[in-house]
């Protein structure tokens, strides 16, 4: 039903055009930025009641009018996400970035999107890219941290969680992913003190596992200091 709505809104802003002068044609540029925006805010409006398809289809009619608009690709790339269609939501996302490559969501979302497709090296790079435009966030650092731990990149993943943890202490993820790596290179009565953090934040599962990962006197040992 929402998609024949927006093939008819498509073929009346073609209609409206045709019936102009020159300038206001079915291939002006007049015709063009209606069909944009019609197709734009149906997006939207599909996005908020979360036809998530229709609204996909919407954002890319939009996107055949004019490729040069950061919103439709953007927009695109997040309703992808929600339909778990990760390949094409990088697409989507690394469009956004190539008409406008400063805004920090973009990179975030990729990195996501890349993260859930196990191209971990990309998905870094991502999380960078998105820290250089705006330090401030801790989601980038998050991702960031989870993405080197699958690279077994130790030492980046505790930086970047202690980068995590000095935004946002009251993060779960952080503490975890760093007592994980800090396990990896036997770095044991540091990684106690990252569990107990964690631990205190969510109790429900941590212990059993951390306990698991390491020797049987470094939880002891580790809780005496």
């Amino acid at each position: 039903m929402a998609t024949n709505i927006l093939q008819k809104v498509g073929s009346e802003v073609l209609e409206q055009g045709g019936r102009g002068e020159e300038a206001t044609g079915p291939h002006s540029p007049q015709a063009a930025h209606d069909g944009f925006w019609s197709y734009y805010q149906q997006g939207q409006t599909l996005s908020d009641w979360k036809h998530w398809e229709d609204a996909a289809t919407a954002y890319r009619y939009a996107n055949q009018f004019d490729t040069g608009q950061f919103w439709s690709h953007y927009h695109l790339g997040q309703v992808l996400s929600e339909l778990r269609r990760w390949e094409e939501a990088a697409t989507a996302y690394r469009q956004a970035i190539k008409v406008d490559p400063v805004v920090y969501w973009s990179y975030y979302h990729l990195g996501h999107a890349l993260s859930e497709l196990g191209r971990w090296e990309e998905a870094a790079t991502a999380y960078r890219q998105a820290i250089e435009i705006d330090p401030e966030p801790v989601w980038p650092y998050l991702g960031l941290g989870k993405a080197l731990l699958e690279l077994k990149c130790w030492e980046g993943v505790i930086t970047s969680c202690r980068q995590a943890v000095q935004i946002d202490p009251g993060q779960f993820w952080p503490h975890y992913s760093m007592a994980r790596a800090l396990s990896r290179l036997k770095r044991w009565d540091e990684s106690v003190v990252a569990y107990q953090h964690a631990i205190h934040i969510k109790n429900d599962w941590v212990l059993p596992l951390s306990i698991s990962l390491m020797p049987s006197n470094a939880w002891s040992n580790g809780r005496r200091r």
